[in-house]
């Protein structure tokens, strides 16, 4: 084949202005969630936590996901997210529908993103961001 004699291509330019798709991700997709920026007193823009006052312990704790008997009255316990990354990730990456599913309970405990030691720091920064 010779490289020479082949067909080119030509790249179009065109002269119609921007549509300005350009601007939002499909879907309204945002997996970095830039789009929201919470307060931060530190260098790295690491959201802070609010003072919450453990006024109380809760009865029990169920993991983030699980079905618990309907029994149990949701204001004694909490959920939890001391479970391997991939079973709550969901809470990362669709939050909104996350939040939906946790609304009944009245004490959430934060999410628990791994952080490992022989992780490079930019991961483990990574993952402190996203437990706030």
């Amino acid at each position: 084949m010779d490289l020479n004699n082949s067909p080119r291509r030509t790249a179009c330019v065109c002269s119609a202005p921007s549509t300005g798709r350009w601007q939002s991700k499909p879907g309204s997709f945002d997996a970095l969630h830039a789009a929201q920026v919470f307060p931060s007193g530190n260098e790295y823009g690491i959201p802070d936590l609010l003072h919450t006052s453990a006024d109380r312990v809760p009865a029990w704790l169920v993991p983030y996901r699980q079905r618990i008997r309907v029994n149990e009255s949701l204001d004694d316990g909490a959920v939890h997210f001391f479970l391997d990354d991939y079973r709550f990730e969901t809470v990362w990456n669709r939050p909104r529908k996350a939040l939906e599913a946790l609304r009944p309970y009245t004490t959430l405990l934060t999410p628990d993103f791994s952080l490992y030691r022989d992780w490079p720091l930019t991961l483990q920064l990574w993952n402190v961001y996203r437990n706030r």
